[in-house]
């Protein structure tokens, strides 16, 4: 015990009736009053005690009794109160430092730690990683309390900002982002723009011009689908690129802003279409909706797979940074980038950073996830390695959408080789993990030089199965026969396997050394790896542990 409150029977039990007490155990820290008011029958707190193992037994009547004093022991008078999980900062000022990163996350730890040494960091919050926690452990539900918490953070942000989230007259838009202890580039989501409804795009474009507030609102709209409520991001490409054939652009930046407020009614009509319900209007929806979908991105299977592959665990989850968006995209001006303090491919200390003219976070990722690619392959060839790196990008939809990425890509190489002054043999392809681009690998092929089937998302997509959920009735689906066999560990032929099959005779007439292959755990399942040779597969690729079995299947297959 390191300290008691002392207080008369007076000061906790104010007014007449009949009181009573909870008691405590051993594992409760606070104990609960009550009084039972005359002539009614409603029970209303009224005072809280905090103890660990003691509490007031009986008080009897009031009425008449003398005052009495009560003591309370206590182990803490902190430990009493609900643990502190949302964390605000802005310039010169925060409630975070640089050495809580195991509970604010790398990033928050550091977003506060240069707030307040008086740098201008846009004001925010961070929801701590123990609240990730609890939201896991409360069956993915925003744990008792938090949303009130992080109203409390946002009206902070609103007051140092001096606008307000949903106010046409002064809006307020929001950047949600994941942040773990130990980083993990990629693995979580991120939401931009957030705030943007019909009425606040308005308001938005009356402070700060037309074309960039619906650029940002149809931004929004692509990710906020995407990121939270699962609708492929192809859906929304394929509606920007017809848009552009159509007006005869070839550049997102050349759209006017009536082509675009054209795009956000098309980007609005793709939620009816795919999820059968309106894009949430209500900002504060929109808030709860992002943080639970950074919170859900903890665990989804591909930040399960980074966190087994670098053997990172022990953490408690993911941070959540909420902070008031700066825009890149507001025209010739402005831009976004990433600096390092250190060149990331030599470590010389020294800084080293990129950027791209009018445009957002996202934009720029493909290009510092290109060049770090090229310039490593460069410098492993100045040391006389030769390297033939395969740069692939992930969930191709439309041939418009690889193309977009494959002239960015391509733009960077030219630019990391002018740098070098010599260049480096590469290939650029994509996986196959939609069903629509098994169905258009002929036209995807044309931008593609290497197929890679990623046949878990593949399954995943075929069957309309979730493999966050598909335990909870799989093991019932085979035990009544209703599938032979996992078809996440052994590839379902019938299905999934005549679009392995399409795809690659596809790919193929369109680009005949077209090199195909499978990346996934069915690379290693014996008699999937039959089926890939058969079907005119050139290699497959499978987690570590499978690599024997792998081997030993191709050589069956060869010999048989």
């Amino acid at each position: 015990m390191k300290s008691m409150i002392l207080k008369t029977t007076l000061e906790l039990f104010k007014g007449d009736g009949v009181y009573w007490t909870d008691h405590l155990d051993r594992s409760r820290l606070a104990s609960r009053s009550y009084r039972l008011s005359n002539g009614s029958n409603r029970v209303s707190r009224i005072g809280t005690i905090h103890c660990k193992r003691l509490s007031i037994t009986k008080t009897g009547m009031h009425g008449g009794t003398k005052a009495r004093a009560v003591l309370s022991p206590v182990s803490d008078p902190a430990a009493s109160l609900t643990k502190k999980r949302v964390f605000t900062f802005g310039k010169g000022r925060s409630e975070g430092n640089k050495g809580m990163k195991s509970l604010l996350g790398g990033k928050g730890a550091n977003l506060a730690e240069m707030a307040s040494i008086g740098l201008s960091v846009p004001p925010g919050l961070t929801i701590s990683t123990e609240a990730c926690q609890q939201y896991q452990v409360a069956g993915k539900k925003l744990p008792e309390g938090l949303w009130e918490e992080i109203l409390e953070g946002l009206s902070f942000i609103e007051r140092d900002i001096g606008a307000s989230l949903a106010d046409p007259s002064k809006p307020l838009l929001l950047s949600v982002r994941s942040g773990a202890a130990i980083s993990m580039p990629g693995m979580m989501d991120t939401v931009l723009n957030l705030g943007l409804n019909d009425q606040v795009v308005v308001g938005l474009a009356a402070k700060s011009g037309e074309r960039f507030a619906y650029d940002s609102f149809r931004r929004f709209l692509d990710m906020f689908g995407d990121v939270v409520l699962g609708i492929p991001h192809a859906k929304f490409e394929e509606k920007l690129e017809r848009m552009k054939e159509s007006k005869g652009v070839k550049n997102d930046t050349e759209l006017s802003a009536e082509d675009l407020k054209e795009l956000v009614e098309q980007y609005k009509s793709i939620y009816l279409q795919v999820k059968g319900q309106e894009f949430p209007s209500d900002p504060k929806k929109q808030l709860e909706l992002a943080i639970e979908a950074v919170f859900d991105s903890w665990d989804s299977p591909r930040a399960i797979k980074y966190r087994s592959i670098n053997q990172i665990s022990g953490l408690k989850g993911t941070a959540v940074n909420i902070q008031c968006m700066v825009f890149g995209n507001m025209g010739d001006t402005s831009g976004t980038g990433v600096l390092f303090t250190r060149n990331p491919s030599t470590g010389e200390k020294k800084l080293y950073g990129e950027f791209l003219v009018n445009a957002q976070g996202e934009d720029v990722l493909t290009e510092m996830q290109a060049r770090a690619i090229f310039e490593a392959a460069a410098s492993m060839q100045d040391q006389g390695v030769t390297v033939l790196p395969e740069i692939m990008v992930p969930l191709v939809g439309t041939p418009q959408e690889l193309g977009h990425q494959v002239d960015v890509i391509r733009k960077v190489a030219k630019k990391v080789f002018v740098e070098k002054g010599h260049t480096v043999t590469y290939k650029v392809g994509t996986m196959i993990e939609i069903p629509r681009a098994a169905l258009i690998a002929d036209e995807i092929a044309e931008q593609a030089e290497f197929f890679s089937f990623g046949t878990n998302d593949l399954t995943q997509m075929t069957f309309g199965y979730s493999r966050d959920d598909v335990a909870k009735f799989l093991p019932m689906y085979l035990a009544k026969g209703i599938l032979q066999h996992d078809p996440f560990e052994v590839l379902d032929q019938k299905g999934v396997g005549q679009l392995v099959k399409m795809a690659t005779e596809r790919g193929r007439a369109a680009r005949p050394n077209l090199k195909v292959g499978v990346c996934g755990e069915h690379g290693g399942e014996p008699s999937s790896v039959a089926f890939f040779a058969e079907a005119g597969l050139d290699y497959v690729s499978c987690s570590p542990f499978r690599v024997p079995i792998a081997r030993l299947a191709a050589a069956q297959v060869v010999i048989a």
